[in-house]
């Protein structure tokens, strides 16, 4: 099984204390079907959910495709 999300991939993801994180969160929870939601609630519904690391990987190629800026 592939090691867990953490904090610092949501950093470097800029879904936390970044300028643009809630917009960043609001189209990755939309791409990963999990909803909106604050950084602490989008780590515990990335938990819930079960989304790999590939997913995760996967739904921020398609943000920074969408140009929400990093």
């Amino acid at each position: 099984m592939a090691p867990q999300i953490d904090w610092e991939d949501l950093m470097e993801a800029g879904l936390i204390i970044h300028p643009q994180a809630a917009a960043r969160r609001r189209v990755i929870g939309e791409l990963l079907g999990i909803g909106y939601c604050n950084g602490k609630q989008l780590y515990k519904r990335l938990v819930v959910f079960k989304i790999s690391r590939e997913e995760f990987a996967a739904a921020l190629a398609q943000l920074e495709d969408e140009g929400v800026n990093h």
